[in-house]
């Protein structure tokens, strides 16, 4: 097994072999990875061997926007969600690329996890968006939408209920309590209004009073007179 993964590691580096990958060559791929040594080996890591972190075959025929060799590792056992030194699969690859035709042969693998995060915890969705490849976020966008949800169990109505029931009641009793502090506050200052009229009204009946003639001597007997002036004209 060893000495397997040795020879694999060195066809996939090979200048010819790479060379082969990168213009597309599928039989040329292919007749390399059907040796005996390299069947079942396809997904293997190649930052194992020159540390270039590139990942595997399918890797880097993703990368290509081979369409065809993509199709072809995958029918020869190629993991489809493997991962490279980046943590990207072959799908993040191909939506920054904007290979809408490698996008479809890798969402077509049953085993395909079109939600699985790199190393930065970008999906594939993500990274078609951020590359600005619209035609293979639109695609993926349908592959996801295809994921069934799972119905969430009596447990979890329980607790949503509980949960709006909680907020409504929450939301209500801040509601009266507001209402009850903005009604206390009015009939608070109209309390300190009607006070405040009537110690204004009592300050100007108390100073009218005070400008009267003293006693109510000299008053009286200013009436007193005018009778009496008016009793002899009688």
């Amino acid at each position: 097994m060893i000495k397997s993964c040795k020879r694999c590691v060195y066809i996939c580096h090979n200048p010819d072999m790479r060379q082969a990958i990168a213009r597309g060559d599928t039989d040329a791929v292919v007749a390399r990875l059907d040796r005996p040594a390299c069947l079942g080996l396809v997904n293997i890591d190649m930052a194992n061997g020159d540390g270039s972190g590139n990942g595997g075959p399918l890797h880097m025929a993703a990368d290509g926007d081979a369409e065809e060799l993509v199709a072809a590792l995958l029918d020869r056992g190629a993991l489809v969600n493997a991962t490279d030194a980046a943590g990207e699969t072959a799908l993040h690859l191909a939506a920054r690329r904007g290979s809408v035709g490698v996008l479809s042969v890798l969402l077509s693998d049953p085993a395909v996890q079109p939600d699985q995060p790199n190393a930065r915890r970008q999906i594939p969705l993500e990274v078609a968006v951020e590359a600005g490849m619209w035609a293979c976020a639109r695609q993926l966008l349908r592959s996801n939408s295809a994921v069934p949800i799972p119905e969430p169990d009596r447990y979890d109505r329980l607790s949503l209920t509980l949960t709006l029931t909680l907020t409504l009641t929450l939301t209500l009793t801040l509601t009266l309590t507001l209402t009850l502090a903005l009604t206390l506050a009015l009939t608070l200052t109209l309390t300190l209004t009607l006070s405040l009229a009537l110690t204004l009204t009592l300050s100007l009946a108390l100073t009218r009073y005070d400008g009267a003639p003293p006693g109510g001597q000299g008053g009286g007997s200013s009436c007193g007179a005018l009778l009496r002036g008016r009793y002899r004209e009688i």
